[in-house]
């Protein structure tokens, strides 16, 4: 894997760039970003690129980057059953411990969280030990699916068919190679660091993050993905 190429691939044409960045800024609109972030990952090339690709079928873009958001929140959707029952274990445990929530009228909800803010926390622990387990599951479980999903959907990518995204034994195959592995590390790591440093930078940081990142991560990631 090209490493270097990757990370500069954001940079080779300031024109798409500046437009990446701008279109990442606004809710929605951003979804056409994501679709050139995916294109850019050069799954449906015959060999791998260091240049971005045209900004072109702006409708097809935007399909791409929306069902892609929409694969990624179904595959977490295990995630988050499994944390609001952690979460709900929680509170369940917390009301029976403390007695429900004495100092509270049976008004708003903002009597309860101020009943809630001012019980001592040694009664309190209790109840989040006992959730601990599940919600800990939840994070490892979200992990996981982080690292799948890129996999996933770079499947619908490739065919463009949905219900690839969905094929688990070969999204897994995909997934866990040598390659995809160093490659998700990697670009995890990288985009940490990018977002942590643009996000001094007001309003338009993170959409520079978003934009930089997607496209090395995707570009990486894609070269794992056509080798494995």
């Amino acid at each position: 894997m090209n490493f270097k190429s990757a990370f500069m691939k954001p940079f080779t044409d300031m024109k798409k760039l500046i437009i990446g960045i701008v279109l990442s800024i606004v809710p929605i609109i951003n979804f056409f970003a994501l679709g050139f972030i995916l294109k850019a990952s050069g799954v449906k090339e015959k060999k791998v690129t260091n240049q971005m690709p045209e900004w072109t079928d702006w409708g097809d873009l935007f399909v791409k980057g929306l069902l892609a958001m929409i694969i990624g929140l179904v595959y977490m959707i295990p995630v988050l059953i499994i944390f609001m029952i952690g979460l709900g274990t929680a509170i369940f445990s917390l009301v029976g411990s403390l007695g429900g929530f004495p100092g509270a009228d049976a008004g708003t909800d903002a009597e309860l969280m101020t009943a809630l803010i001012n019980q001592d926390w040694a009664a309190v622990a209790p109840a989040l030990v006992g959730a601990a387990p599940l919600i800990l599951v939840a994070i490892l479980l979200g992990v996981i699916i982080s690292y799948i999903s890129p996999s996933a959907v770079l499947h619908y990518i490739q065919s463009n068919k949905m219900g690839d995204a969905f094929n688990f034994g070969s999204v897994f195959k995909k997934a866990f190679t040598t390659n995809y592995f160093t490659a998700w590390i990697i670009a995890i790591i990288v985009s940490m660091v990018v977002s942590g440093i643009l996000s001094f930078i007001p309003w338009v940081g993170q959409a520079i993050a978003f934009f930089i990142t997607g496209v090395f991560m995707y570009s990486l990631i894609g070269e794992a993905f056509m080798s494995a």
